[in-house]
């Protein structure tokens, strides 16, 4: 499994949803104690998830993790207190008319810096609470102007006509989930939002960054990295782009990889 892995890594890139975090919302055994171990060893271990930037910074505490956080699929990098870099979406009036002719067949959020807001609360907005952790601000009368990203969430089916609509209007579209489209700024995903935090961290450039992660808007950075891990459970596109599949996130599959890439390349 390790042979074709770099030498030089040193800077470990962890998406959350899958990938740290099991299907129940669970943050994978011993993983906390691994991640302690891997950063005393001089490794950057980084977080970069589409989630809103506090949920992304609560798992990050939870996880001793002290590098700045890349959050909103790379829209923003900042930790629980401190905004470092954002990149703004302006809701042009064309972009709010394809957001509003599909209102009845989606949910539809908005975020910018530590805010998520909603026009009204829905079964998808209440699941959403409950695997982030963060609440959203409600506003029925809210109309966005600049914000960071918009997060719809949907059957697939009317996902892909919306992201065909969206793109048309030189958005950024990807899919976290199967029925989560993540929209972004033409040019912003993982990749921009990963490359402000290993700046802001001083990251040795001679030295090489690995990704693990299991959605779509993870290939960007499987391509931009000089190593990536696709999760057991990612679709096989996801899988097609990686360097290595572990197991799954139901079956420890990070935990398991993280222990081994340590007691192989670390502690030689």
């Amino acid at each position: 499994m390790f042979e074709k892995i770099p030498l030089l890594i040193n800077t470990i890139v962890l998406d959350i949803d899958g990938t740290i975090l099991n299907s129940n919302n669970d943050i994978q055994d011993r993983l906390p104690d691994i991640i302690k171990k891997l950063c005393k060893s001089s490794i950057n271990i980084m977080l970069a998830s589409a989630r809103p930037i506090l949920s992304v910074a609560m798992i990050g505490a939870k996880l001793s993790i002290d590098c700045p956080f890349v959050g909103l699929n790379g829209g923003i990098v900042a930790n629980s207190d401190r905004i470092y870099w954002t990149k703004e979406l302006i809701v042009t009036p064309e972009i709010y008319q394809v957001l509003m002719s599909f209102k009845e067949q989606v949910s539809i959020n908005y975020y910018y810096d530590f805010k998520w807001m909603v026009n009204n609360i829905n079964d998808s907005v209440l699941e959403e609470v409950r695997l982030s952790g963060v609440n959203p601000t409600i506003d029925e009368n809210y109309i966005p102007k600049s914000i960071q990203k918009i997060l719809l969430i949907g059957d697939p089916n009317s996902l892909n006509i919306i992201s065909d609509k969206l793109k048309q209007l030189n958005l950024n579209c990807t899919l976290s989930k199967s029925n989560y489209l993540e929209v972004t700024p033409l040019g912003v995903d993982k990749v921009i939002g990963i490359k402000k935090a290993l700046d802001l961290i001083g990251s040795d450039k001679t030295k090489l960054v690995m990704a693990i992660g299991d959605g779509e808007n993870d290939i960007p950075m499987f391509e931009a990295f000089d190593y990536s891990v696709a999760m057991g459970n990612a679709s096989n596109i996801v899988k097609q782009k990686a360097d290595l599949v572990i197991e799954h996130c139901n079956n420890n599959g990070l935990t398991k990889f993280l222990e081994q890439f340590y007691a192989k390349r670390v502690l030689l």
